[in-house]
């Protein structure tokens, strides 16, 4: 079965995108499913919301997209 695409965006800041990517996310999670969040936000509040403060990143959606380096396996990168 194909899996859903849901996307929160608005431009204006302040409105509550990250906290409802977060609790939507979590929500589906505890239902049994499989959940990918993508934070592609400069601050990356939803990777420190939603990862142990032990995590850390080495391969990120940044090395992913940098026209200038090169680009580890996307695979790496969920």
């Amino acid at each position: 079965m194909p899996g859903k695409i849901c996307c929160i965006v608005n431009h204006k800041g302040g409105v509550g995108k990250t906290s409802l990517t977060c609790s939507l996310g979590a929500a589906v999670a505890i239902q049994g499913k499989r959940v990918l969040v993508i934070d592609n936000d400069p601050q990356a509040n939803a990777s420190g919301t939603l990862l142990p403060n032990s995590v850390r990143l080495t391969n990120s959606l940044y090395e992913l997209l940098d026209p200038d380096g090169d680009p580890p396996p996307i695979a790496d990168c969920i």
